[in-house]
């Protein structure tokens, strides 16, 4: 019963740790994932609202039909691999690259752009490259 409660305890720990959205590269790896594995409340932090609507990925969240449970992701299986390889930055404007590996030996190089609001910055969901 205590194991099952820390396990508990620990999980909603990790969901409830936000993202340093101070780093570019941190908010690319982690936009990444997130629409991978169908994190909305991840999803939400790092896109802003007014560009919920422009992105295929929120409507396939809001209708649970997501990559998450997709047969593309079956096929991949999860991902074993996600490293910004490559970052420009410059002002309130950045692009990184991104290698994902998945775990049957699939790769991809994803481009995300992102721009800067305050000390946070935000994907621009329009701009990066599909699976």
């Amino acid at each position: 019963m205590s194991r099952v409660l820390i396990v508990v305890l620990f999980s909603l720990v990790l969901i409830g740790c936000g993202v340093d959205q101070s780093d570019p590269k941190v908010v690319a790896k982690e936009y990444v994932e997130a629409v991978y594995y169908a994190n909305l409340p991840r999803f939400k932090q790092l896109v802003q609202e007014k560009d919920y609507n422009a992105t295929d990925d929120y409507s396939l969240f809001i209708k649970k039909d997501s990559t998450a449970k997709s047969n593309t992701r079956k096929f991949r299986g999860d991902i074993s691999l996600v490293a910004v390889t490559d970052h420009y930055q410059k002002d309130d404007r950045a692009r990184a690259r991104v290698k994902v590996e998945f775990n049957n030996g699939e790769r991809r190089l994803l481009s995300i752009q992102m721009h800067k609001v305050g000390e946070n910055w935000y994907v621009n969901p329009m701009s990066w490259s599909r699976w």
